[in-house]
């Protein structure tokens, strides 16, 4: 009897635990669902859950949540300590650089930044923050060359690990890059975010190609495009009450004013031309809303 009793709370612990394997955004990874078969929304799998939406195939394609479809972050391109590099993901930017390099001066430098803007220094060293490329942890500023300064993946070994700090308030709410069909600039890249992908595709764009990969848009006008050829284009996010949409301008000669409900996780994507000369060039402009946790719950109220 005894052991039939504890088979059936095994079964149900299994009948609410949520899938090992799920692709779940961050404000569904805590729930708990139960572990039965559900029908996939887009292609009429199999889910993992019956509280799914998706199943995991498309939840792949689609880059959204298996449970309640809001977008997923990309993975982060991991950080290669061994060289200097700058790297993006979402509202984080990591810079890294190696100073006085092979000597016994040799010195490792990193600068976090959020939204576009330095994260601020805590007080206590080997406070860190969660970010897309793992815990980074402020070392400090010490005046001596060698060693970590600044943000590290290690924390200091000479102090206690500190406390988690909360993520950065976004100094602006949405977010944009910019891609073209094909290579357009040297230092751009093929665009990777499935979701992003899937909207490119709906406008036929062939090999979608990264110019400027995710940056903040505020009221200061961010250059996008400035050539003898097509003349200067920039973003900028113009003042709308609460109750409106966030408006995002498109400066130049053919100007048009791109509207985001103001809901955290909303995207766009918009198809912008650049004439000269006779000869056009087509920017595909994505955009994504993200506001501060606080904010986003406001918004749903």
């Amino acid at each position: 009897m005894r052991l039939a009793c504890l088979t059936l709370v095994g079964c149900l612990l299994l009948a609410v635990a949520a899938p090992a394997l799920a692709d779940l955004c961050p404000k569904c990874k805590g729930m708990m669902f139960t572990k039965d078969i559900g029908q996939c929304k887009e292609c009429g799998g199999m889910t993992t859950s019956g509280a799914f939406k998706l199943c995991m195939r498309c939840s792949k394609k689609l880059g959204q949540c298996e449970h309640c479809r809001a977008p997923l972050a990309a993975a982060a391109e991991k950080i290669d300590f061994t060289k200097d590099g700058v790297y993006t993901s979402g509202p984080w930017q990591y810079a890294y650089v190696i100073s006085n390099k092979g000597t016994r001066s040799e010195g490792y430098h990193g600068r976090l930044l959020h939204a576009g803007a330095a994260v601020p220094e805590p007080e206590t060293v080997n406070d860190y923050y969660e970010t897309p490329w793992g815990r980074l942890y402020w070392v400090g500023s010490p005046a001596m060359l060698f060693g970590g300064h600044g943000w590290m993946p290690k924390p200091k070994a000479s102090a206690p690990v500190g406390k988690a700090l909360p993520e950065p308030a976004a100094a602006h709410p949405v977010l944009a890059k910019v891609v073209t069909d094909g290579p357009f600039v040297t230092n751009g890249r093929k665009e990777a975010e499935a979701w992003v992908l899937d909207e490119l595709k709906k406008l036929g764009v062939k090999e979608p190609w990264v110019c400027a990969d995710w940056f903040p848009v505020g009221p200061k006008p961010v250059i996008i495009h400035s050539t003898k050829l097509y003349g200067e284009a920039a973003l900028v996010l113009r003042e709308t009450k609460a109750d409106q949409p966030f408006a995002v301008e498109v400066t130049g000669p053919k100007g048009v004013k791109i509207e985001l409900p103001r809901t955290d996780g909303a995207t766009r994507v918009v198809k912008h031309t650049l004439e000269g000369l006779g000869q056009q060039l087509d920017l595909y402009l994505v955009f994504k809303v993200s506001l501060p946790a606080s904010k986003a719950e406001a918004e749903k109220k």
